[in-house]
């Protein structure tokens, strides 16, 4: 039913049943001091099978590991890790998060950032991800260690404010989010320069229909850390691919801005090296590849 319901009981027993938690209801894990005993109120993961209603809400304000059940979604729900002074939780999803909603991770805990991990492959319809930790520690956040771990559709990363610190999101698997999905990606990352937004494991490749940085489209193109993606992309060398064809530009010398100078002169066809993947003309150009 919908309220608010804490755990904080230390002697909180396991149980191996399923949990239902109504539209509009939130369950709260901790207070003011760790109780690990609270995640027990979760149920057993590998048995257990939590559904949240449309508007429900899971807080943490314990700190600790939990692993979490399987969970399904019958409308778009929040977890919480962190709140008000207690550190933020450390977990792991291990078991699949099903439904065709919206799920908004998000924290607003001080002290170390917490480091999610989403191990299982997911079919939630959108994902959200919002100021989780992103206070100073400029470890990884929030991290995608299976194909398919992000869900179906668009993942969207919130920072406080648009010049504040916000997630850093890493792929530490191919193939971890949809190809029809679009990737949000705001704020400064955890380091607050916006050099670290987004980490590419080395040897992971994923393919996304569109990227935005702060709120701009980005174009169409490979991205790498030592790439087009160097003011975003932290340490790895994977590559994300980002629109089913690359937009590319038709650029005569590789380095007067736009197309050569005012007048640019040259030759506009698939075989000679004329175009180039950086729409102010300063990166090296190629020949035409069908699709482009």
């Amino acid at each position: 039913d919908p309220g608010k319901y804490v755990v904080v009981n230390a002697a909180t027993p396991t149980f191996s049943g399923n949990l239902d938690l109504g539209a509009g209801s939130t369950l709260q894990l901790g207070w003011t001091t760790v109780v690990p005993t609270a995640y027990n109120a979760l149920g057993t993961a590998g048995t257990t099978t939590i559904t949240m209603g449309a508007g429900s809400t899971i807080t943490t304000r314990n700190g600790g590991s939990p692993v979490f059940p399987a969970i399904t979604l019958t409308g778009n729900a929040t977890i919480n890790f962190g709140n008000s002074t207690q550190a933020p939780a450390q977990a792991d999803f291990n078991h699949a998060i099903t439904g065709p909603h919206t799920l908004t991770l998000t924290s607003n805990g001080q002290g170390t950032q917490p480091l999610i991990e989403l191990k299982a492959a997911n079919s939630f319809s959108a994902l959200v991800i919002q100021d989780i930790g992103g206070r100073g520690n400029p470890a990884d956040t929030f991290r995608a260690n299976v194909a398919g771990s992000l869900g179906n559709g668009n993942v969207t990363v919130i920072g406080a404010s648009a010049a504040a610190r916000s997630p850093q999101i890493r792929f530490s698997a191919s193939n971890a989010m949809a190809d029809s999905g679009i990737l949000f990606l705001n704020g400064l990352g955890p380091t607050a320069t916006g050099a670290d937004r987004l980490v590419m494991d080395n040897g992971v490749t994923d393919t996304i229909a569109g990227l935005y940085l702060s709120n701009v489209k980005q174009i169409s193109g490979v991205y790498t850390k030592a790439g087009i993606g160097s003011a975003f992309m932290g340490t790895g060398t994977g590559v994300l691919t980002v629109g089913a064809s690359p937009t590319v530009y038709w650029d005569i010398d590789d380095s007067t801005p736009g197309a050569g100078g005012t007048a640019p002169a040259g030759t506009w066809d698939a075989l000679t090296a004329n175009w180039s993947p950086a729409q102010a003309g300063d990166a090296a150009a190629s020949t035409w590849a069908a699709g482009q």
